[in-house]
């Protein structure tokens, strides 16, 4: 029963953490009516750190930094976690938005493909049926299909490049920083990430190739809300996810993010949800219980489940 637990844990952390996360969308779409999308990255990622900060005190833990390899930190930061953010947001305004949810739905396998290269994570058949059913799950849910067939207009590749990019980011805090709690870790990261972001921003707006932003009260709430909570909360969540499940496997409850969104909807009385909405979710789920059956498991028992 033990060994169970954390199993139990990690998928109650993918949970919650992209239900929390599933609250950034809507906020996300207002702010980007006035803020340019490098600036909102820059401000969001920066705002989640100052959260993760908080939630030290509030949880009691100790805040030991002195054990942290920096190069590191800034490595997986600057060349992963930035660049994946800002090709995301480039990607999502170059593609057509029906191809783009399909492609977010492959992050399961991008990560057993990078697991499978790495020589941590086995491509057995039922991992490839897992995944194949969290893609599934995620495109119905998503409605890609609703209104016909989705068009490729160039930035779907440069989404599956942001996507690569934050599986190797993943793989790489939990490889080079298993030593820290998924608390520091978030930290760190969301701090080098945010200061990166934040110079290339000025900088872009010093020259005048962006305009500059002036946020009012209401948009300095949301940008609390969606930096403190939606992501402050969610990328501890999902580094505890990764580390207890691996990034392939963690990766699968991503795709229920269409679902929660629709969930969110409902609650505030703006939508209800549909027959395609909840089979793709139950596809989704399926697939994420394929991965962890224990005769799936048998291999990750023996690698590391990054």
């Amino acid at each position: 029963m033990g060994g169970e637990r954390p199993v139990l844990w990690g998928n109650l952390a993918g949970v919650a953490g992209n239900l929390v996360w599933a609250t950034t969308i809507p906020v996300t779409e207002i702010l980007l009516a006035t803020w340019p999308p490098l600036a909102l990255a820059a401000a969001r990622l920066l705002v989640a750190a100052l959260g993760v900060l908080l939630l030290f005190p509030l949880l009691r833990r100790p805040l030991l930094l002195g054990g942290i390899p920096w190069p590191v930190v800034l490595r997986l930061s600057c060349f992963y976690m930035v660049p994946s953010v800002a090709l995301m947001i480039w990607g999502q305004d170059l593609s057509d938005p029906m191809a783009a949810a399909i492609v977010f739905t492959t992050m399961p396998l991008v990560s057993a493909v990078i697991g499978a290269v790495q020589g941590t994570e086995r491509v057995r058949g039922s991992l490839l049926l897992a995944v194949g059913l969290a893609i599934a799950g995620g495109i119905l849910a998503s409605g890609s299909f609703e209104q016909g067939a989705p068009g490729f207009r160039g930035g779907e590749v440069v989404l599956l490049v942001s996507i690569t990019l934050w599986a190797l980011f993943s793989r790489g805090i939990v490889r080079d920083l298993r030593g820290h709690d998924s608390l520091t870790q978030s930290l760190v990261t969301l701090a080098a990430g945010g200061a990166a972001l934040t110079l290339l921003s000025a900088g872009l707006t010093g020259a005048g190739w962006l305009p500059p932003v002036a946020p009012d009260g209401q948009e300095i709430l949301l940008l609390l809300w969606m930096g403190c909570i939606g992501i402050g909360l969610s990328m501890p969540l999902w580094f505890l996810s990764v580390r207890l499940l691996g990034v392939t496997i963690a990766s699968m409850h991503q795709n229920l993010l269409p679902f929660y969104v629709v969930v969110l909807a409902v609650l505030l009385g703006q939508g209800e949800i549909g027959g395609r909405t909840l089979a793709g979710a139950a596809l989704v789920s399926l697939g994420a219980l394929v991965a962890q059956l224990p005769w799936a498991r048998m291999w990750r028992g023996r690698a590391t489940p990054v």
